[in-house]
């Protein structure tokens, strides 16, 4: 394997060592070994993919995005830092396209040894899958779907496609990521305390939740890495869903919450977990502003934590009308998230807040990423070829990706369109769920979002 050395930075490097914000202080600290602060992100192509060529595009899109090529130490002001120049830089694993990913390491990446990205290409002559992963705090789905379009624009400009010029990456926005991030204005007063509303930060973030019932104990049976299922609605379910969604006033991204909620709460009750215990969805919110988007791969997300009890999720009309109001609410106010109050406190010797949100009990129910398309994130517009993004000989033909399990928060689901159709990416903790109870879950919520674009209100 080559290896190449970020060794003798580039000028325009020398903006690191950067610190970390408080969102990578909290991801770094919260990784565990088994509950690693990683996410898997698979891309699917038809066609055959040019090895060296692709690897010149990794290249390439690595020198754009400098915190995927970064670790970790004690360094400006005895703070942990990014530095770059003492590891090697992130190199794709090729095998045969039957070939499993190997898994050395687990899930984990230790950032203070090693760059936050691995890749692994598994390839025939036919078809071929790009499969990351890449830790939290080196970047968010976004900034991975940034990434992935330069290296995807460099393949295609290789193989002599028209493509448009890459806008450019300033490494010195990186030092944006504070001020994108976290304002300091916004949560504490002159005298660096506090202010009023998030004095109980911790109390508005956690609250009692009950955790996914496993239908029997702790799993004995091996699940396969990444252990991800997905199922789709095609473009007329699609539009028929949020057809159904707007005459009941909604959008179809509070559908799908809605309708996870209802599918924790069933099965739950058919597994043992009945009760008046509030159910708990934790839902990423991206913090990217106009005055952010020359920002290169990086974190820039806060947490929403959406609480529900039982007769809440019952009433239909109630969860529905509450939901829209409560994400439209936590969407604008997304600069000023209580759970952005408490982790800024990570950065102090805090051990309450650390035993609160460490892990120690259930604080979400499961996880909601609704991205979007991600092919609309790329920084410049690919060739498409009957809706499929193309790059040379490669056609996209679709993309997996869930966000990290944590302790107690047991399922977690992506949600994704491309060609208009949408995606539903979703994975069990493989310590308590067996493939096949990820695959009864999976089919219980895509039956509860289609049972919801024929069935009213009651």
């Amino acid at each position: 394997m080559i290896i190449v050395s970020d060794a003798g930075a580039t000028r325009k490097d020398r903006i690191f060592p950067l610190h970390l914000t408080p969102f990578e202080t909290y991801m770094l600290w919260d990784d565990r070994p088994e509950y690693p602060s990683t996410v898997v992100s698979e891309w699917q192509f038809t066609g055959r993919v040019v090895r060296d060529r692709f690897e010149r595009a990794m290249d390439f899109a690595l020198e754009r995005h400098p915190l995927l090529r970064a670790t970790v130490r004690v360094a400006k002001l005895n703070r942990e830092c990014w530095v770059l120049g003492e590891a090697p830089r992130p190199k794709i694993q090729w095998g045969r396209y039957d070939e499993p990913v190997d898994w050395p390491a687990g899930e984990s990446i230790d950032l203070r040894r090693t760059p936050g990205l691995l890749a692994w290409m598994r390839a025939d002559d036919e078809r071929a899958t790009l499969t990351f992963l890449f830790h939290h705090a080196s970047c968010d789905g976004i900034g991975l779907s940034r990434f992935v379009g330069d290296l995807l624009w460099s393949y295609a400009e290789q193989s002599g496609d028209a493509v448009e010029p890459t806008p450019p990456l300033p490494p010195d926005a990186l030092r944006k990521r504070l001020r994108a991030t976290y304002r300091v204005e916004e949560f504490l007063d002159s005298r660096g305390r506090p202010l009023d509303r998030f004095r109980n930060s911790v109390g508005q973030v956690i609250r009692e939740t009950t955790p996914v019932n496993p239908p029997r104990g702790e799993n004995r049976e091996p699940v396969p890495y990444p252990g991800i299922l997905m199922a789709e609605l095609n473009a007329q379910e699609y539009r028929e869903l949020k057809a159904a969604a707007l005459a009941r006033g909604q959008m179809a991204n509070d559908v799908l919450l809605e309708r996870l909620f209802v599918t924790l709460f069933d099965w739950n009750d058919a597994f043992g977990q009945p009760g008046d215990g509030s159910l708990t969805v934790l839902v990423p919110l991206d913090l990217r502003e106009t005055d952010s988007r020359d920002i290169s791969a990086a974190n820039l997300v806060t947490y929403a934590f959406i609480h529900r009890k039982r007769d809440q999720i019952r009433d239909r009309r109630r969860l529905i009308d509450g939901l829209r109001d409560e994400m439209a609410v936590a969407k604008q106010e997304r600069h000023r998230s209580p759970f952005m109050g408490s982790i800024v406190s990570l950065n102090d010797p805090n051990e309450g807040t650390r035993a609160v949100l460490g892990g120690k009990f259930c604080v979400a129910t499961a996880i909601l990423s609704n991205a979007g398309d991600p092919t609309r994130r790329f920084l410049t517009e690919l060739p498409r070829d009957r809706g499929l993004v193309r790059c040379g000989d490669l056609r996209l033909e679709g993309i997996q990706s869930v966000p990290p399990l944590r302790p107690f928060s047991r399922v977690t689901v992506f949600v994704g369109t491309y060609r208009r159709n949408l995606r539903v990416c979703l994975r069990c903790d493989p310590r308590w769920f067996t493939l096949d109870d990820t695959q009864a879950f999976l089919d219980r919520y895509m039956r509860s979002i289609r049972e919801s674009t024929h069935v009213g209100i009651t």
